[in-house]
């Protein structure tokens, strides 16, 4: 199975990640996934514009996503008071 995030190695060695448009099976080998929390700067990019990726564990992963979470709660608390 694949999801959005999903980073898959084609075989002329290239990589491509899935985004909202991903299949769900299928595809290419997978290297491993972004994470969640990074998905929608990723989307960001432009086709051909290079970024670069560093691993990182799944705890890891969890825990920036829940820090991104809880930034987003704070930010909506604070605009609701103005």
């Amino acid at each position: 199975a694949v999801t959005k995030g999903s980073i898959q190695l084609l075989p002329d060695g290239k990589i491509i990640i899935l985004t909202a448009d991903a299949q769900t099976t299928g595809g290419y080998p997978k290297l491993g996934y972004v994470c969640t929390a990074d998905l929608s700067s990723l989307a960001q990019f432009r086709a051909g514009e290079s970024f670069s990726l560093r691993p990182i564990t799944q705890e890891e992963s969890v825990k920036i996503l829940l820090e991104q979470e809880e930034f987003f709660k704070s930010l909506e608390l604070t605009l609701n008071t103005l």
